[in-house]
């Protein structure tokens, strides 16, 4: 180029001519690989990586259903029970004619001139015939001058049903992968064995041999075949001739004959995926009338076929390398199309394409892009390299990089601000002078939580010890907080060079100690929260223990605080938290800890006793701190508090055992209501116990181990019994009884009530079914259902679905309820009680006259039944003023056309009274206890009548 024609540079300093010499030769490259792909295929070097690719084809290739001909084979223990091979021509006659009912028998023994006799001959022609479905093979061999036939004697072929040649060869390899469904010398092509075979089972008649022009071997439709992907029925020939093979196991099926001996029969290699394994000659056959009959049938595509998607493939690669496709996505294109295309295909089209050719093209053209790019990239290391240091230079954060001595080898701007020197003069001195020091043991950490790293120590076994806080020395005074990483550098040459990342967080740790102390404090009330509870209660701890003294948590909960909130709305709720909390303080000593948990729990903590009844003393004023109402916004509200006390020295623990300790003695005191207790290993133990009880409850609800027990009701004037009352049992695994008033309240906090009572209802149900077929009269079952469950809209949905399963009509069940539940929520009482109403389904009033007495109540309530309380009962006769109360309450009842039942009789005088007063029916003692199932079955066969007297 002369000096007068600058014009001819590009604007990326690179001329016209070299750019056009490598487009030139990208040219070349995409259109000669084809050309070389294509001679690689036509090689055979690398036919091996196709045959193991095809091989993994086939294992996946998806089958449609195959039906594998029963295999008898001639094995080893036939050989040593019948004879060595061959057998005489009677004993084969013998084995055909045991497979008498077989659709076809393809006898895969050759029958040449070796060991005949007239006789054998005689009898094994006659087997064949007689059979009428025997298919022999067309054997073949290789002679000097080419491939010859070992066809079955003419004598044995006219009596076979049909002759087909056994014919497949095995490859490169040694492997046998395909066979043809025709062959044979020209101008004859024999169908083959397998599809004779199948044919003949399938329509019963084998399609006759084809002439073909030319001469020499002929053979078509050669396909590929996955040996190993199916397993035939094996038996052995001798069982077959000793009878100790069920026929049913070959009537109407095609059966296939041969020999599988070691040392006699010919075994061939078959692919299983990436392993191989060998097959007698009989089992391949076996396997190919599966596949003969199902028409499964690959092929590999004809060498103009391959050729040419060679070609195409490569010529794809090609054009991708030359649209500028990256690397990495090339590459993915270079092991990923070619290999997915031939198997899609295979998948799809059962055409086999070998992939290979192609992948070793693109192969090719992946490494000259490796190569160009590593070109082109070392170009730009140099400007990124210029680029990237002005970058850190440009960034916040302070960066160096320490040499293997821990010299500073670089640093950034930023890193001269923080270390309040100029970048240039850190560069080249030891770290040492201007880096923290390793900390001490002693040394106060950063902030909660943080260990002061040095820097100055190689990374980790990771490569990178990250994101930890660091005291700087500053030299105009005080000291900086950073943030810390320290990587060790890949420099690929062992000498330990080190990168130290520091981001200035002096403010930050500032802000993060004022938020730490916000988020000790409750938002609400002001006091300390649960989080800084914790952190006190273990340092209280550790100092009562250090000193010997004792230490007290009282856990404060106030009952019926979820009220307020749903009466009065939360911001009264919230003035009613910070006056208990105000009130709290001006009750404690100065030194106790007031906080609060959350909810509506608080939490005082006394440290320094040297008499845990201190801890009593101030239960007490706290409480009586309570007698007066609270004021909350314009509400007056009174506020009755639990408390629950646990002290350091009763049992060993740390700081959430001491408040688990006190929520155990304030769960204890809410039941006492407005009360304090003090834990102790009794209360311990009684929570452990019901806790263990809680669990074999759940256990018997999974296992269904409870028990229903039955008490009969019965009519007054005849003594016929009208219903059952459902009562549950229940005992713990090792046998022991729980009585109900035990384990009712217990089942009910844990929220098994409701599934319980389902049970029950199921199973109460289930039983009646089977006394109605034994009691002519209708019988009622009553059920006894809690207050919580009751308001629920999901019990009628159950009981209705009951009834709809097992058919019981609604008038059979009756809900038992109390009157304590009435009173709880009438509005909701008497809407569930109407829907149930509506179900069909009685209602009854349990233990009437313990609650709260309201006869009025009586009429707002669709009710069906009262049943009077057994306390009633047992004290008839003893006062007038108690028999005045009854008969009240019957006549009461019966104004509001209700029916009366009384429980807990026991003896004659409290029926008769119960008579005379117009009370219809009863139940107790008297007639029954209450007694299983099984009993009351006895009771209704009897009759269904129950005599008095005291059982």
């Amino acid at each position: 180029m002369s000096d007068a024609e600058p014009g001819i540079a590009s604007a990326g300093g690179r001329s016209w001519p070299g750019r056009g010499r490598r487009a030139l030769g990208a040219w070349v490259l995409a259109l000669g690989l084809p050309l070389l792909g294509g001679w690689a295929a036509g090689s055979g070097w690398l036919a091996d990586v196709d045959r193991r690719l095809l091989n993994q084809a086939l294992a996946i290739a998806p089958l449609p259903p195959l039906a594998p001909p029963l295999l008898v084979a001639i094995d080893e223990a036939s050989l040593a029970e019948v004879g060595r091979w061959p057998w005489p021509r009677q004993r084969q006659a013998e084995l055909i004619r045991a497979l008498d009912g077989a659709a076809v028998v393809g006898y895969d023994v050759g029958l040449s001139d070796s060991g005949r006799t007239i006789e054998g001959d005689a009898a094994l022609i006659e087997a064949i015939a007689g059979h009428g479905g025997v298919v022999l093979p067309v054997n073949l061999a290789r002679a000097p001058w080419g491939v010859i036939e070992l066809a079955p004697l003419p004598a044995f072929a006219d009596a076979a049903a049909a002759v087909g040649h056994a014919h497949w060869k095995p490859e490169a390899d040694g492997v046998v992968r395909s066979a043809a469904w025709w062959a044979g010398k020209a101008p004859v092509s024999w169908p083959a064995f397998a599809r004779n075979v199948a044919t003949l089972a399938q329509e019963g008649t084998p399609p006759p041999p084809r002439r073909v022009d030319g001469d020499g071997w002929h053979e078509d439709q050669v396909g590929l075949v996955p040996f190993a992907r199916i397993r035939p029925a094996v038996v052995a020939a001798a069982d077959v001739l000793a009878g100790r093979v069920d026929p049913a196991l070959w009537q109407g099926r095609a059966v296939v004959v041969g020999v599988t001996a070691e040392g006699t029969a010919i075994h061939w290699l078959v692919h299983d995926g990436w392993r191989l394994q060998p097959m007698a000659a009989v089992e391949l056959q076996a396997r190919l009338v599966a596949f003969t009959a199902a028409d499964v049938l690959w092929q590999r595509a004809s060498p103009l076929v391959t050729g040419a998607a060679v070609a195409a493939i490569t010529l794809a690669i090609g054009l991708a390398w030359l649209g500028r496709l990256r690397t990495r996505r090339l590459l993915l294109l270079v092991v990923a199309g070619p290999t997915l295309l031939s198997f899609g295909v295979f998948l799809v089209q059962g055409l086999w394409l070998a992939p290979t050719a192609p992948l070793l093209a693109g192969g090719l053209l992946v490494g000259q892009r490796v190569v160009h790019d590593w070109q082109r990239r070392r170009r730009q290391l140099l400007v990124e390299r210029r680029r990237a240091e002005t970058i850190l230079d440009a960034i916040d954060d302070a960066v160096l990089t320490l040499d293997g001595r821990r010299h500073i080898a670089f640093a950034n701007r930023a890193a001269g601000r923080l270390l309040g020197r100029p970048a240039s003069h850190l560069v080249g001195n030891d770290a040492a002078r201007f880096l923290p020091a390793p900390p001490g043991a002693e040394a106060t950490p950063v902030a909660p939580g943080w260990a002061e790293p040095n820097l100055l120590a190689p990374p980790g076994a990771n490569g990178r010890n990250g994101a930890e806080l660091v005291r700087l020395p500053h030299p105009e005074g005080g000291e900086r907080i950073a943030q810390a990483s320290h990587y060790q550098l890949p420099d690929g040459h062992g000498k330990g060079e080190a990168l130290v990342v520091m981001t200035d967080v002096t403010e930050l740790m500032r802000l993060h100690k004022e938020l730490r102390e916000l988020a000790s404090r409750d938002a609400v009330t002001d006091l300390p929260n649960r989080q800084f509870v914790t952190q006190h209660l273990r340092q209280a701890a550790a100092r009562a223990d250090r000193d010997g003294q004792d230490l007290a948590v009282l856990l404060i909960d106030l009952d019926h605080f979820k009220e307020v909130n749903d009466r009065f709305g939360h911001p009264t709720g919230d003035a009613l938290l910070r006056e208990v909390a105000e009130r709290l303080i001006a009750t404690c000593r100065r030194d106790d800890l007031v906080a609060r948990l959350g909810g509506d729990e608080f939490v005082v903590i006394m440290a320094g006793l040297k008499d845990r009844h201190h801890a009593a003393i101030l239960a007490d004023k706290i409480l009586r701190a309570f007698e007066r109402p609270v004021r909350a916004l314009e509400q007056v509200i009174r506020v009755e508090p639990s408390i629950g006390i646990s002290c350091l020295g009763d049992q060993p623990g740390d700081a959430d055992a001491l408040l688990g300790r006190a929520d155990l003695a304030m769960y204890q005191a809410k039941h006492r209501g407005g009360a304090f207790r003090l834990f102790s290993p009794e209360l311990d133990r009684a929570a452990r116990h019901e806790l263990q009880l809680r669990q074999e409850l759940r256990d018997a609800l999974a296992d269904q181990r409870f028990e229903l027990h039955y008490q009969p009701r019965v009519s007054l004037p005849c003594g016929r019994i009208t219903g059952f009352e459902a009562l549950l049992r229940f005992k713990r695994p090792d046998g022991t009884p729980v009585p109900p008033d035990q384990f009712i309240p217990i089942a009910e906090n844990a929220g098994l009530l409701e599934p319980i009572t389902e049970w029950v209802t199921t199973t109460a149900l289930a039983s009646w079914q089977r006394w109605q077929r034994l009691h002519p009269r209708p019988l009622t079952v009553a059920v006894n259902v809690s207050a919580r469950h009751v308001l629920q809209p999901e019990l009628v949905g159950f009981i209705h679905t009951v009834f709809e399963r097992t058919g019981v009509p609604p008038p059979a069940l009756v809900v038992e309820i109390t009157e304590t539940m009435l009173m709880q929520d009438p509005l909701r009482a008497t809407t569930a009680i109407e829907e149930l109403k509506r179900l069909g389904v009685a209602v009854s009033i349990d233990d009437f006259g313990t609650g709260y007495s309201s006869l009025a109540y009586l009429r707002d309530f669709p009710i069906d039944e009262i049943k009077i309380d057994k306390s009633f009962a047992a004290r008839l006769g003893g006062d007038e003023r108690d028999d005045l109360l009854v008969m009240a309450i019957t006549s009461m009842a019966k104004s509001l056309r209700l029916d009366v039942v009384a429980e807990g009789v026991e003896r004659p005088d409290q029926a008769d009274f119960l008579g005379r007063i117009g009370v219809h029916e009863a139940q107790g003692y008297l007639y029954s206890r209450p007694v299983p199932a099984a009993a009351i079955e006895l009771m209704l066969a009897a009759g269904g009548r129950l005599q008095p007297g005291v059982r």
